[in-house]
């Protein structure tokens, strides 16, 4: 159970784990640096066949592969801190791994709202969304193929598979939003033949609410998706039609290009400043992945602000060669094996033909533009 600020949702996504029908398990529960009270209501639980261990942030991807690696079970379960296992999931779901065959299983599904309620509205735009490819899946009923109309699997929370499956497809991706995508795919391609998709009882409440990774960055989800799909389209495609992908992300390009255009027509009125746009992290992420991906990226700015966009590029597949901060010597000489540099790296940089491209992720906004205008970067071009 990867956790992160969830303090309103644990108690109960612990509980549904501990008042399964079947009592034989572990339940290993990793806090990825919450900042609210996750931690305390998961020292709340007594029970010994809990597992608690706390982290710096560092993702749900990461999070969960921490998990998988301590887990010792010859079978593994997800749940994620926000959402409830129906009291005889586990049961159920190992009657079904009695057919040797199988390897990776799947339920139905209940969506709950922020308060645990059951939304039961047919035109709720996610009941309409699930139904209609459910009714894809029964309609065609090979797994793989309907996996390119949509994630019907919807979450880690839903799964449910052999160890034996893990050591053959590997960890989760570090995508930001799509490791649970990532993985449903490399596990059916694996073995389609094992996937079973338990429809006779839902048997797991899906928590939908504010706060959600992907609701909340509908932009971001989706532009990782879409490039997604396209590389599992070059994967299962004959080569011929490959010049149909390259069509696909070639229109995302425009797409991409026209919204920098009108950001920077929202801006000019600030003289310019590239800093705002800096600010709207999916546009960010946008321009860098189409635009600056042969430049070297450092974030300037190595405390928060600063880590947190390198977890978002990582989400994008974005690499950055390093942080620069004017207080590096306060700060380890790595963070997460990236390394952090003083200002004069731009002056040493600058001399090189291609300058590396800076994003701005401090505080201190004004003083760095001065340093980096000084030394010739101009902003859209050089900084952000």
């Amino acid at each position: 159970m990867p956790a992160y600020n969830h303090e309103s949702y644990i108690g109960e996504a612990i509980e549904s784990v501990l008042e399964q029908n079947f009592s034989d398990f572990e339940l290993i529960i990793i806090d990825d640096g919450s900042q609210d009270g996750t931690a305390e209501k998961i020292r709340e639980f007594k029970d010994k066949r809990i597992t608690f261990l706390r982290q710096e942030n560092q993702g749900a991807a990461k999070t969960i592969n921490r998990c998988l690696s301590l887990a010792q079970g010859e079978f593994i379960a997800i749940l994620n801190s926000d959402d409830i296992y129906h009291p005889d999931r586990l049961s159920l779901l190992l009657e079904k791994m009695k057919d040797e065959t199988n390897s990776f299983l799947i339920t139905d599904i209940t969506l709950i709202d922020e308060k645990g309620k059951t939304i039961e509205d047919k035109y709720h735009w996610w009941i309409r969304w699930y139904e209609r490819i459910k009714e894809n899946y029964s309609l065609i009923n090979e797994p793989l193929t309907v996996l390119f109309s949509g994630n019907y699997t919807v979450t880690t929370s839903n799964f449910f598979f052999r160890r034996s499956l893990l050591e053959k497809v590997g960890a989760m991706s570090e995508h930001r939003y799509i490791h649970d995508y990532d993985f449903a795919f490399k596990a059916i391609r694996a073995n389609q033949k094992g996937f079973y998709f338990y429809r006779e009882k839902k048997l797991l409440s899906y928590r939908l609410h504010g706060a959600n990774e992907i609701t909340g960055n509908k932009l971001y989800a989706n532009f990782e998706g879409f490039h997604f799909i396209c590389d599992q389209l070059t994967q299962s495609l004959p080569e011929g039609f490959n010049h149909h992908v390259k069509h696909l992300r070639e229109l995302a390009t425009i797409i991409v290009k026209e919204t920098d255009e009108s950001w920077r027509n929202r801006f000019s009125q600030n003289n310019n400043d590239p800093t705002p746009f800096a600010s709207q992290r999916t546009d960010l992420a946008f321009y860098l992945k189409q635009y600056k991906s042969e430049r070297k990226i450092y974030i300037w700015g190595a405390g928060s602000h600063g880590k947190n966009l390198h977890q978002l590029f990582k989400g994008f597949g974005i690499e950055i060669t390093g942080f620069i901060d004017k207080g590096h010597d306060t700060f380890s000489t790595e963070i997460q094996g990236i390394p952090v540099h003083s200002p004069s790296i731009i002056e040493t940089n600058n001399s090189s033909e291609i300058k590396p491209f800076i994003v701005i992720g401090t505080m201190y906004v004004d003083e760095v533009v001065h340093q980096l205008v000084d030394v010739g970067y101009k902003a859209w071009e050089d900084f952000l």
